[in-house]
């Protein structure tokens, strides 16, 4: 039998942080993403629908400063950037410089994930409902349950068994 590596598109750290490696170019996701927000600009334009447009960086692009050396970038600023420039009919909704300003405090991905964390959804949420005006549940107005050892997409990609999972925080509505 011939086995195959898996683990060639993942970067460990070691603090027990899984990253996809960017090792695509990059330019292209800025070319497609514009083009994709611009199809979202007309199709709300020639539809006569108002609407909001939210961008969430990638769990790399947040952490960048914990990459590796000869990591590519990720271009999500300036993505995030040519969205809040080219939409007009839709209103931009920038949680990401929500994220940025608070990813110390607290952790928005998984470590063996590029998914949120429940928090991390939740606290973007938040921003969301702030900027739209609207009212939205407290933190205390949800159960939160615990389940040790989530290991997640990124975990299962990489080829590293051994390694610890992580808690998964479940939120439940408590009323």
């Amino acid at each position: 039998a011939i086995g195959r590596n898996f683990c060639t598109q993942i970067l460990f750290h070691y603090k027990n942080l899984l990253y996809k490696y960017n090792g695509l170019s990059i330019i292209e996701p800025v070319k497609d993403a514009e083009k994709n927000i611009k199809r979202f600009e007309e199709f709300s334009s020639k539809n006569s629908l108002s609407g909001s447009l939210v961008l969430v960086p990638g769990a790399g692009s947040v952490m960048e400063e914990k990459l590796p050396r000869f990591h590519k970038g990720y271009r999500d600023e300036e993505i995030c950037s040519v969205a809040e420039n080219t939409v007009k009919s839709l209103s931009y909704i920038d949680v990401a410089s929500v994220i940025k300003e608070k990813k110390d405090s607290v952790q928005f991905y998984y470590k063996t994930d590029h998914h949120w964390t429940s928090l991390g959804a939740y606290t973007a949420y938040a921003a969301l409902m702030e900027q739209l005006s609207r009212d939205y549940p407290a933190k205390d107005f949800f159960t939160v349950r615990t389940v040790d050892g989530f290991k997640g997409s990124t975990h299962s990609r990489a080829a590293l068994w051994r390694k610890p999972g992580e808690p998964l925080e479940m939120w439940e509505d408590s009323h």
